[in-house]
This record gives C-alpha cells, sequence and structure tokens, in this order.
C-alpha cells in the first residue's frame, strides 16, 4: 500500500509540501525549555495528587490552567495506564530544541515520525493482512 493510496480528507501532497516549507522558515513560538519543564511539574502533580487517593474532580479543580492550556495531556496523564514513556520522549524532544538549537519544525517531524511508527503504521500492517 502506497502512501498515494490513503486517503486524507482535504490534504494534497502539494498542500502538505507547502505547509511543510513554510513551518520550516516558522521561529519556535514558545521557550521549549520552560514548556517541557512546566509539563513535567504538572504531570508530577498529578501523580502526587492520585497517590494522595484524588479523584479526577478534585485533581481537575487542582491542576487550573493547566487542565485548559493542555486539556488532552491532563486527560491522558489522570487515565490509569498512562504512558509517561511517550510524553517523555517528547519532551526529551523538547529539551534537545533548547540545547542544540533545534527548530520547532525539525522537533516536529521527529515528533511526527515517531507518533506515525507507534499508532499508524502498525494500524495500517493489521490492516493489510485482512
Amino acid at each position: 500500500m502506497s502512501d498515494e493510496s490513503i486517503p486524507v480528507k482535504g490534504l494534497s501532497k502539494d498542500g502538505v509540501l507547502a505547509a511543510s516549507e513554510e513551518a520550516a522558515k516558522a521561529p519556535t513560538l514558545f521557550n521549549p525549555r520552560e514548556r517541557a519543564t512546566y509539563i513535567r511539574q504538572r504531570v508530577e502533580e498529578i501523580r502526587n495528587l492520585r497517590a494522595l487517593g484524588q479523584n479526577d474532580i478534585q485533581i481537575k479543580e487542582a491542576m487550573g490552567s493547566f487542565v485548559t492550556e493542555y486539556p488532552t495531556l491532563f486527560q491522558k496523564a489522570v487515565e490509569t495506564g498512562f504512558k509517561e514513556s511517550e510524553l517523555n520522549i517528547m519532551l526529551g524532544v523538547m529539551d534537545k530544541m533548547a540545547s542544540s538549537g533545534m527548530s520547532q519544525h525539525q522537533a516536529s517531524v521527529i515528533v511526527g515520525q515517531r507518533l506515525m511508527d507507534v499508532f499508524i503504521t502498525p494500524t495500517l500492517k493489521g490492516a493489510s493482512k485482512k
């Protein structure tokens, strides 16, 4: 199955290439070191609150703006079986951005490839075996 045979609504190869070129020229929109530290601290707080026996509602109230700034991350962090290792890979890329000057675009490509390897490729392989 080639990449061209996978229909993606609203995306064309030229559109993806143009967006990629535009992103490569864009400046980093945040301080990666500060953001990675902030996220690590909030996830640690969630873990500590859970260890103290607080439920999801209590944790949500305690986490303030983190819940609205990162709703998906918050939801994942309170789930049983949260894979912090996947989050640490993404935060590691943000650390690399801060220490090596890696661009936001380069980091996005690395994270996107990782997500594809973990979620999309196994699904496609399973579908092609049927």
